[in-house]
């Protein structure tokens, strides 16, 4: 029964959707890839809002219920039977009613995948005239079987547009270049290597040490241009790729560098995506919890073995979600990858016990490794342990629920609903 309402809600949510589409006709940008959809949908729709009236995805609503949602500039109803009659009126207003002249005139939408099809779907009724590809990597295996079935979903988002459509491309990632063969649309690469369309060159962290670091910087630049730009309280180069997707973007829909940058100097990433926090007792937290994929958690290991520190370095590493059969291998992998990028190892979930196993057997000292079951009591076991000028990663899915790890030993747990992700309902 509940399915069957679920999915008669979707049909009339897409039913009005594609008529608000058809009916104010706003340029559409579609989003999807592995790794950094919601960080390039927000760098992206910045970027073009001085050239544009900017509509994005609201939160992470990237599925079939979640898309017509953004569409239609509506926050879901959860389980309230009222909000979602409210929803819907409010829909056939918008897509029946007095014509809204503030309606965006070109949505940023993220389009996700987590089964077979999931892209198909999506794609038949949004129909992006610029289709972005941000990675192709490890991820929700789970539910496709294979590695390359999940690769091969996430690339239609390019392979699917039209020849008037315009990819944009990660030229850094061998996984999504392989689309370049199959895809019809005029093709923009963006990365920080050699022969890109639009180039990050000298990408570095901002900041002489882990207590004065300010973020990543970079220069971009496009044909015979470039500009200095710095992503603040972000770690992380590859935190620079969503402010490469929005340059792309820019250039692919011929809006001047100069606009663009200017609207990215206030760019940072999302909550939970490499942001700089402060913690108790002087430290610095890196809070990289709002998910967790073997490619994401190995770069986010890398960043912590690059900063430097006076203090000790602890990686707390939990669960990467949905990676089905090479699960226990892609644990395992990244305990092996954490030896010598941290001080102390902490692991929080089920199957993160295989990277505590993994690094033990790699050589780390058996008294620096720990595990838990739940994120509850981590912090706590922190704070007792944790020293002026230490650095703390924290890195998982969000299923295994971090943040909660960061909020018990970040400086100023009052602003968590500022800083933190996941702190609205249905999570809190």
């Amino acid at each position: 029964m509940k399915r069957f309402v679920l999915r008669i809600l979707q049909w009339k949510l897409t039913f009005l959707a594609k008529r608000v589409l058809h009916r104010y006709a706003p340029v559409i940008v579609g989003v999807a890839g592995s790794v950094g959809k919601t960080s390039s949908v927000q760098a992206i729709a910045l970027g073009l809002g001085r050239d544009y009236r900017v509509g994005q995805t609201l939160r992470s609503y990237n599925q079939e219920l979640g898309v017509p949602l953004s569409i239609l500039r509506q926050e879901t109803g959860y389980r309230s039977l009222w909000r979602w009659i409210a929803i819907l009126f409010r829909g056939c207003w918008l897509a029946f009613g007095s014509k809204d002249a503030t309606y965006p005139n070109l949505l940023v939408l993220e389009l996700g995948a987590d089964s077979p099809g999931d892209i198909d779907k999506l794609m038949t009724w949004v129909r992006p005239q610029v289709g972005v590809l941000t990675a192709a990597t490890v991820e929700h295996v789970e539910f496709f079987g294979s590695i390359e079935a999940a690769m091969a979903e996430e690339r239609k988002v390019i392979i699917k547009l039209s020849k008037t459509a315009v990819a944009v491309m990660n030229a850094d990632d061998p996984n999504v270049m392989v689309a370049v063969g199959s895809c019809k649309a005029r093709i923009v690469r963006y990365g920080l290597g050699e022969g890109a369309d639009v180039t990050l060159t000298n990408a570095g962290i901002l900041g002489a040490d882990a207590n004065t670091v300010q973020g990543v910087s970079a220069k971009v630049v496009v044909g015979g241009s470039s500009v200095p730009i710095v992503v603040r309280e972000t770690l992380g180069r590859h935190s620079l790729y969503a402010v490469g997707a929005a340059f792309a973007v820019a250039h692919a829909l011929g809006v001047k560098l100069t606009n663009a940058s200017e609207q990215l100097r206030t760019y940072q990433a999302p909550a939970g995506r490499m942001r700089l926090i402060r913690g108790i007792k002087n430290t610095v937290i890196i809070d990289d919890t709002y998910n967790s994929s073997p490619a994401a958690a190995n770069a986010a290991l890398d960043t912590l073995h690059e900063l430097s520190t006076p203090g000790r370095k602890y990686a707390v590493l939990g669960d990467m979600r949905e990676l089905g059969p090479v699960s226990d291998e892609e644990h395992a992998k990244l305990g092996r990858y954490a030896v010598g990028k941290t001080d102390v190892l902490i692991t929080v979930g089920e199957s993160a016990k295989h990277i505590a196993h993994a690094a033990i057997a790699a050589s780390m000292p058996e008294d620096r490794v720990m595990s838990f079951d739940k994120p509850d009591g981590v912090g706590n076991f922190l704070q007792d342990k944790m020293k002026p000028t230490d650095l703390i990663l924290v890195k998982a899915s969000q299923g295994t629920r971090c943040e909660k790890v960061v909020k018990e030993i970040m400086a100023e747990p009052a602003r968590a609903g500022e800083l933190l992700t996941r702190q609205y309902r249905p999570w809190i």
